[in-house]
């Protein structure tokens, strides 16, 4: 799979290419947005990796020339200062993830796998709907989750069901919103200690909050992965 990274530090340009390079897909560079748009006319990618702070044209500005000019493109943004409304808007546009910096290897190995199916099926002809966040196995979980919203007090609730990248969970009070960030609290039944991830509600059902997980360390991510693999695995 050929992907594009846009990233303004030549540095940490190169860092990403290594790592795209070293799961067996083809990177391609531009340090700038506007080095992107020439890139895009010329040999369109198979994803696009934007950090969304770039000079001259915005992160967000290309999302938004991409979602009018190469839909089909799935993009990955990233920020190590996104605020709430970056992420908010950047999902909006159609970003089929947000990856807060620095970007662990395992969690963009998983990402751009699940992009690669997509560019298959899509080789092979098939029409591929918007691509579903659910990348990888979930598996339904009930434990208690408390949530934090803008410093507000804690709501208790509980989980619904649960990946290395998001959670599902019900609380009492709606007082949600699709873009908003949550703080939850929750203790997987691992017998490890509680976690605490910052979490972007990206989606509100009848009873149900879906969120995917911000700032979850990579300690985090392989703990949650392990217990996805192991109750999958034996389900």
């Amino acid at each position: 799979m050929r992907v594009l990274i846009v990233e303004d530090v030549a540095g940490e340009a190169e860092l990403f290419a290594e790592m795209v390079r070293s799961q067996g897909h083809v990177p391609a560079v531009a340090l700038t947005a506007e080095d992107a748009v020439e890139h895009l006319a010329s040999a369109p990618p198979d994803a696009v990796l934007l950090d969304l702070h770039l000079p001259g044209m915005r992160g967000l500005d290309l999302m938004r020339a991409l979602s009018e000019r190469h839909p089909s493109i799935p993009v990955i943004a990233m920020s190590g200062v996104a605020t709430e409304d970056e992420a908010q808007q950047s999902l909006a546009l159609g970003a089929v993830e947000f990856l807060t910096r620095p970007v662990g290897p395992d969690r963009l190995r998983l990402v751009l796998d699940f992009l690669a199916l997509g560019a298959l099926a899509r080789g092979l002809g098939d029409r591929v709907a918007p691509v579903n966040r659910r990348r990888y196995p979930r598996i339904a979980l009930s434990v208690d989750v408390r949530v934090e919203q803008e410093a507000a007090l804690w709501q208790p609730g509980w989980t619904t069901d649960l990946s290395p990248f998001g959670i599902r969970f019900r609380v009492p009070v709606r007082t949600l919103r699709p873009g908003h960030l949550v703080r939850l609290a929750f203790e997987p039944p691992d017998g490890q200690p509680e976690m605490s991830v910052l979490s972007l509600v990206v989606r509100l059902d009848a009873e149900d909050a879906a969120a995917s997980f911000i700032d979850l360390t990579a300690g985090d991510f392989r703990r949650l992965r392990a217990l996805v693999d192991d109750r999958a695995g034996s389900a």
